[in-house]
């Protein structure tokens, strides 16, 4: 938390328990991501079944690496400045997604598709799926590698 004297500033936790450890006053908001425009996609959906998007990074779990050898990892093909369209249409190929990334099971949810979450060590993951996906989109499960 920044303190200044003479600055107010509004804080907003996308969680009820991580982010409010740092910033106790701070007011919930849903994640951002939850506020997009889904785009019109051309795309046949789900025609391809099960999509499996794992970290593919340091932080990728050796236990998810073991199950899981053919995954794509959707974070190397784009950053905040690409156009979140092809990311969407990429998704909307599956009518069920695996993943231990919160933005991919976020999507997935928002499309309505069948979510196997993966939380693993990040428990920003396991915040926001308590505080929003578990109350709004039944369709994502979790799954505790912990």
């Amino acid at each position: 938390m920044i303190d200044q004297s003479g600055c107010e500033i509004d804080y907003f936790a996308r969680d009820r328990s991580g982010s409010l450890e740092h910033v106790p006053s701070a007011s919930f908001c849903h994640d951002m991501a939850f506020f997009l425009q889904l785009p019109s996609l051309t795309r046949v959906d789900g025609a391809l079944g099960e999509g499996f998007f794992f970290r593919g990074d340091k932080e990728r779990s050796s236990a998810l690496g073991d199950l899981y050898r053919d995954t794509l990892d959707l974070s190397k093909f784009g950053n905040h400045m690409d156009s979140i369209t092809p990311f969407f249409e990429i998704l909307s190929r599956y009518s069920c997604i695996y993943t231990d990334r919160m933005h991919i099971a976020i999507a997935g949810a928002m499309m309505g598709k069948d979510v196997r979450f993966y939380i693993g060590n990040h428990g920003e993951s396991l915040g926001v799926y308590e505080a929003t996906l578990k109350t709004h989109y039944p369709n994502v499960k979790i799954i505790d590698l912990i």
